[in-house]
């Protein structure tokens, strides 16, 4: 990876870790104001117990937009309930504004 390729790897991980550890303050400065979507984070009493990537591939476009995928691992429990795992793929799309790199969009895809 280059050093702005690495650059923004590493803001996708930060705000995974905010996600991960329950962080919602430390989540919402990583995200536009326009996104799309909402961002889930765990106000439902969900406890990550381990949250791993793997894979990243990261795309710049003119500077200004980014495409971020990595594949993921997922431990969690939910409220009362008992340790589940997912796997997948993720895809975060970036764009730079007053430049910082803001996620605009997310889509989390799901092994079967």
């Amino acid at each position: 990876m280059t050093a702005a390729e690495q650059h923004l790897w590493e803001t996708v991980q930060a705000l995974n870790r905010a996600w991960a550890e329950g962080r919602r303050d430390d989540v919402l400065p990583f995200l536009h104001r326009d996104r799309v979507g909402s961002w889930r984070t765990n106000d439902d009493g969900t406890t990550v117990l381990e949250w791993r990537e793997d894979d990243a591939h990261v795309r710049i476009y003119q500077s200004v937009a980014a495409v971020v995928t990595y594949a993921y691992v997922v431990r969690y429990r939910p409220a009362g309930g008992e340790p589940r795992e997912r796997r997948g793929r993720d895809a975060v799309f970036l764009v730079r504004e007053n430049g910082r790199w803001l996620v605009i969009a997310d889509q989390l895809t799901r092994e079967k």
